[in-house]
């Protein structure tokens, strides 16, 4: 086709013929259910649901008791650090005040959960209430106030008073069962075969300054006597921080649990004094 002849033709794209369009008249006759060899997709492949449904709240039915034993179970290398803070809270603190002794208590570079978050478990496992400064149930609605900007009025949300936090009834009952010198003997007992690996950890762990993961190593992992049993420090450094007798702070050090448990392991292995 020259250029000229196609200067010449004339196209008629008026919107009449749009509407005119049928877009489906060419399935007309088209059986949804008719399998005709194709790959067509059965209506119960999900077609056209909600990609993001909301689901139900599942509602707990745990007693807080329950829901405090669980937390603890779940975040085992915490424990001290939970335990810190339920103690901390006996009586009510701010959220400034709390948020600061977390901070400190935990002594690590890079923490992996926020003050805030630890209140968040605590309080989601009923350890830990929100309270008025007066250690009264924080209760507050949230309140709406009117400010004046350039002559109009308008209504913002009134700044909230401060939340303190107290350790709730279910917290103080776990709080008064807790024996963790009773844990840490149980240790001993479970581990009674690996007395010896326990005692140079608790050594380390005594010394000014703390012991490092690679001091542990060292005294542990590559010890002839411990390699040839295949024992590894890390196991017992948990089982240790487990049972409060380790705390890390940038270092691991002894715990007041620790000396008590060192103290018990030196006495099991002291000769017997003679008898007169």
């Amino acid at each position: 086709m020259t250029q000229e002849h196609a200067s010449e033709m004339e196209f008629d794209l008026g919107f009449e013929d749009f509407d005119a369009f049928d877009a489906l008249a060419e399935l007309d006759g088209f059986d949804e259910d008719e399998d005709d060899g194709g790959d067509q997709v059965p209506k119960d492949r999900g077609i056209g649901l909600n990609p993001n449904p909301v689901m139900p709240e599942h509602e707990d039915t745990r007693t807080p008791d329950q829901k405090l034993a669980d937390l603890f179970s779940e975040m085992q290398p915490y424990r001290s650090l939970l335990i810190k803070i339920m103690d901390f809270c006996l009586e009510p603190h701010s959220s400034e005040d709390v948020f600061q002794f977390i901070a400190d208590a935990q002594s690590v570079k890079h923490p992996v959960y926020s003050p805030a978050n630890f209140c968040n478990f605590l309080e989601r496992s009923e350890a830990l209430w929100r309270v008025f400064e007066d250690g009264a149930p924080y209760d507050y609605e949230p309140q709406a106030e009117t400010v004046v900007i350039d002559g109009v009025e308008y209504l913002q949300p009134a700044e909230p008073p401060a939340v303190w936090w107290l350790t709730s009834p279910a917290g103080v009952r776990f709080l008064e069962q807790d024996d963790p010198m009773s844990r840490a003997m149980a240790l001993l007992d479970s581990e009674q075969s690996h007395a010896d690996v326990l005692r140079v950890i608790l050594g380390l762990a005594a010394a000014e300054g703390g012991t490092s993961a690679k001091a542990l190593a060292a005294a542990i992992d590559r010890n002839p006597e411990f390699k040839a049993r295949g024992v590894f420090s890390s196991k017992f450094v948990d089982l240790l921080h487990k049972a409060d007798a380790l705390e890390w702070k940038g270092c691991w050090s002894i715990t007041p649990i620790g000396l008590e448990l060192q103290a018990a392991l030196d006495q099991a292995t002291s000769p017997a004094d003679p008898e007169n």
